[in-house]
């Protein structure tokens, strides 16, 4: 019984090792993406100062660790997105759209739900007229403050915010 067991797990031990190996081949994409972070590091190189192709990289990366998580085409990591977006950020500290990224990719990266939160209160002392912040910012916010942000969204005339509101919070 003892011998069984352990040809049991050795199999699903192989099992598990060649399906990672299958997931860890490089497909055509992978090394699109790849391709795509190098040509991006080459303008940020020639244009350091340019938000855009950080944001452009950020999501390169954060799409190619996403959907490829074992390749290993590119040397850049999921938190290499994260120091693209703080630099795009730093060269555009008046975007809020901006912050509402990194926000997304704080939550998604690292489970950083106090720094998603933050984020968004930025995007929203930016640009307090847009409800989109009010709305995103409830993906990272307690049941009180969603509702509080629901509100102030509907208030500002978006009918989905009024809609989830009515159904939730009760009030």
């Amino acid at each position: 019984m003892k011998n069984l067991l352990i040809i049991c797990l050795s199999v699903i031990t192989l099992g598990a090792y060649a399906q990672q190996n299958d997931q860890s081949k490089e497909s055509p994409e992978a090394y699109e993406y790849a391709n795509q972070i190098n040509n991006l590091t080459d303008k940020l190189i020639a244009d350091p100062g340019n938000p855009n192709w950080y944001v452009e990289r950020a999501e390169k990366i954060y799409y190619l660790n996403a959907i490829y998580p074992y390749q290993t085409v590119s040397q850049f990591k999921l938190v290499d997105a994260l120091y693209d977006l703080d630099m795009a950020i730093a060269a555009d500290s008046d975007n809020p759209g901006l912050y509402s990224i990194r926000g997304m990719y704080k939550r998604n990266i690292t489970g950083d739900l106090a720094g998603a939160r933050e984020d968004l209160t930025m995007a929203i002392n930016l640009d307090p007229e847009n409800p989109q912040w009010y709305l995103e910012r409830t993906n990272y916010s307690s049941i009180e403050n969603a509702c509080t942000d629901w509100k102030t969204c509907a208030d500002l005339g978006d009918g989905v915010c009024e809609e989830i509101r009515m159904s939730v919070c009760f009030k």
